[in-house]
């Protein structure tokens, strides 16, 4: 379950004295501005984020064929414990937790729906046949497979259960830049991996100023934005457009309802969750669970577990409209 990101653009009002690197990863790309403090050079920083991104990458990847992740993916063995690296380990630790949370609404065990779709490294982009919807949905769900913190083991109960970690592992990838950064004394920075950010310190005493732009392809939309003033925390976003295909007049996004085995159809395109706790990959989960849920669900469980988030979504008669929850007003992280 891939969590296509919103296009969010970094406006901040930076610093004079402020460095900046990039590069690719997770087939996106990756910045990093920050404010330069002590000994730590530009190379070096980057140096080592390449190293983990790359290391990160080579366990939860499902384009790899060499990956753990890969490698349990094609394995048929409901016996087999496999073991997990740290990194695989926690995101699907999360993953699980997050599943049980919102009642299947996040799954990290639809890679056959994905796949199926079209979303995924294998399956071509067309409305498979009912027949091949029912196949899949029974090899997915979350209770399907067993996680043992105590020796970090993993073994699947169905033989074609496939996990896709794609929602919350860029999450978890910002987290482990951001760590970086604090280990080598920075303490103003912005680490953003495809649209998932997390910043800190603020920029010049203020907040980092971050536009949420509308929904991609909708150019009757494009002069609407968004800003959000966030100093300390993290943002991800979720949307229904950026992976997808169109059939027959209709999109199928890369966003399974994981009831009926089908790309959900709502009105709901797109969400943005803050995390003023810090947490990127959890901002990056949530956001994936609101999407999944729909306008109507999305609303109730963000109340139910006070979750900041903003919602864009469509009327009835193609306008674009948009809301906060009360948590997010709460914050007063959103420009008048």
């Amino acid at each position: 379950m891939s969590s296509a990101l919103l296009l969010i653009l970094l406006a901040s009002c930076l610093p004079e004295k402020t460095a900046l690197f990039r590069g690719q990863t997770m087939g996106t790309s990756y910045t990093v501005k920050y404010t330069p403090r002590g000994d730590a050079k530009t190379s070096i920083l980057k140096e080592k984020t390449d190293s983990l991104l790359e290391a990160l990458d080579g366990e939860v990847s499902t384009y790899r064929e060499d990956s753990p992740l890969s490698r349990f993916n094609a394995s048929k063995d409901t016996s087999k414990e496999s073991v997990l690296p740290e990194d695989f380990y926690h995101i699907l630790q999360y993953s699980l937790a997050l599943a049980q949370q919102t009642h299947g609404l996040f799954d990290p065990t639809l890679g056959p729906l994905v796949n199926l779709w079209g979303h995924g490294p294998r399956g071509e982009k067309k409305i498979p046949s009912p027949e091949l919807v029912a196949r899949a949905k029974e090899a997915t769900g979350y209770e399907k497979i067993t996680l043992k913190s105590e020796t970090k083991t993993l073994r699947k109960k169905h033989p074609r259960l496939q996990l896709d970690l794609s929602a919350t592992a860029k999450g978890w990838a910002v987290d482990r830049v951001a760590g970086i950064m604090e280990k080598n004394g920075i303490t103003r920075y912005m680490v953003e991996i495809g649209g998932e950010v997390k910043v800190a310190g603020g920029t010049k005493g203020k907040p980092w100023r971050i536009a949420i732009a509308p929904p991609l392809g909708k150019k009757q939309f494009s002069h609407i934005k968004k800003i959000l003033l966030l100093k300390e925390g993290a943002l991800a976003t979720s949307g229904d457009y950026l992976n997808s295909f169109r059939e027959r007049g209709v999109d199928y996004s890369h966003i399974m309802d994981s009831t009926t085995g089908r790309p959900v159809q709502d009105t709901l395109t797109s969400v943005t969750v803050v995390n003023p706790g810090g947490s990127t990959m959890e901002a990056d989960g949530q956001a994936t669970a609101l999407l999944a849920g729909g306008l109507n669900r999305a609303r109730v469980l963000a109340k139910e577990h006070n979750w900041a988030a903003f919602f864009f979504y469509e009327k009835e008669d193609g306008s674009l409209a948009w809301e906060s929850t009360e948590a997010l007003k709460v914050l007063g992280v959103l420009a008048p």
